[in-house]
């Protein structure tokens, strides 16, 4: 039961991340990054757990980053956190380099 509400959860987070993905607003004036929420929302729940529903959301984040036009910089992982939280940094980056550059605009 546990594991279908985290899947549930995490599809979730999935959609709102992939929609800012593609669409270009990822969140930030009113609510946290959606990449934010989701990585907050598992490690709350999961802790440091290698559990499946983070191999979930990596692997399905993962194709919407590369399918929007994005690439990893880094490519070996430990697991499935490291991987998801190396992609949501690689995120928090271009959202800030983005948020600066308009800034500096």
């Amino acid at each position: 039961m546990f594991v279908k509400r985290m899947l549930g959860i995490v599809q979730g987070f999935l959609l709102t991340t992939a929609m800012g993905l593609y669409g270009g607003h990822l969140g930030g004036k009113t609510h946290p990054f959606s990449y934010d929420r989701l990585t907050n929302m598992l490690s709350r729940f999961l802790g440091n757990a290698n559990h499946v529903t983070k191999g979930i959301a990596f692997a399905v984040l993962d194709l919407h980053f590369n399918n929007s036009g994005r690439k990893l910089t880094k490519q070996a992982f430990a697991d499935p956190e490291e991987a998801l939280e190396a992609l949501c940094d690689q995120l928090a980056h271009e959202v800030h380099a983005r948020a600066t550059d308009g800034a500096a605009q």
